[in-house]
């Protein structure tokens, strides 16, 4: 799509984690409805946001994560990643 060219870098702003304990960031500030909606969960998830450094574009990251994970987990479709990165940048923990 058109955005997997586009590339993310983290808020500064935002330290730590995004789940510690039985506390999730995301499910706080998305909502848990949308939260579990999101297609990429648990261990992809938080690749993907440690993949995210202000030079990979959403396509270079979709391929990182298909190199580590796929297709052991699920093949990982772009339109996956740009959901869940969307949804990050939704609630200020990329731009």
């Amino acid at each position: 799509g058109k955005s997997s060219g586009r590339i993310y870098r983290r808020n500064p702003d935002i330290k730590g984690p995004m789940h510690a304990f039985d506390y999730s960031y995301i499910e706080d500030k998305l909502g848990v409805d949308a939260a579990t909606a999101l297609a990429l969960q648990g261990t992809v998830a938080y690749e993907a946001l440690n993949l995210i450094n202000g030079k990979r574009s959403v396509s270079d990251i979709r391929n990182w994560l298909v190199a580590e994970f796929a297709p052991a987990i699920y093949p990982i479709p772009i339109g996956d990643v740009e959901a869940y990165l969307s949804a990050l940048e939704s609630i200020g923990v990329i731009k």
